[in-house]
This record gives C-alpha cells, sequence and structure tokens, in this order.
C-alpha cells in the first residue's frame, strides 16, 4: 500500500511540474468596452486571467487583464493593445483610452494601473 500511495504522490507532482513547463505565455491586454458593454459582467466570467480596476469614463471601461494566452473576444470588448506604450503609441487606440480616461493638462496619457513587478513590460517608467 505504501509504494502505490509513494506512486501517485510521484505521478501528480510530475504531471503538475509538466503542466507548469507548458503553460502558456503570461501577457498583459488592455481591453475596452464601448458605451453600454458590461465590462464587469465580462471580467468576472474569465477563467486564467487577473485584473486591475476598471476606469470608466464618457467613451466607455477599461481595465488591464493578465493571464496565458489571449483573452477570448465579447460582444462590445476589444483589446487594444499589450502596453501602455503601444497604446499611446497608435492613433486610433490612444484616443479611445483617452475618451475613457482623460489626459493631463499638458495633453499625455495618465496610466490607471498596473500589474506589480510588471511596471516595464506594461511601458511604464
Amino acid at each position: 500500500m505504501k509504494k502505490i500511495v509513494i506512486f501517485f504522490i510521484h505521478a501528480a507532482a510530475l504531471f503538475a511540474m509538466l503542466e507548469f513547463a507548458y503553460a502558456g505565455e503570461t501577457r498583459n491586454y488592455l481591453v475596452y468596452a464601448g458605451p453600454g458593454a458590461d465590462i464587469q459582467s465580462y471580467i468576472s466570467g474569465l477563467e486564467g486571467f487577473d485584473h486591475t480596476n476598471t476606469v470608466a469614463g464618457p467613451g466607455g471601461s477599461m481595465c488591464w487583464l493578465r493571464g496565458d494566452g489571449t483573452p477570448p473576444v465579447a460582444d462590445g470588448i476589444s483589446v487594444l493593445g499589450t502596453s501602455y506604450a503601444g497604446v499611446w503609441s497608435d492613433t486610433a487606440p490612444r484616443a479611445i483610452y483617452n475618451s475613457v480616461f482623460p489626459p493631463d493638462e499638458d495633453g499625455n496619457p495618465r496610466p490607471f494601473g498596473a500589474f506589480l513587478g510588471c511596471e516595464k513590460e506594461m511601458g511604464l517608467p
């Protein structure tokens, strides 16, 4: 009986190591929900993704997701980019971003959140 239990413990540990080794690449996604789209329902239904606080404005709402793979598409929900720098350097995503979270008095976009330890990856200084 002792050998069987030890075998199952080792098999479970091996399976956990293999699962970790083949996990997808963890990435960040800035998710946008247009006016009328329910971003809270969308993020509460996601499995395998963490999220930052949501910001909302006249143009809709946004939050950052972090997880393996690409978040699924839903009605009224789109991915603006994978870093602040990428979103802010592209005219169309930047306009959407600024409609939700207005720029500072000099017209520069402002960050609204980040995952701890991922600031550089997210394009923050």
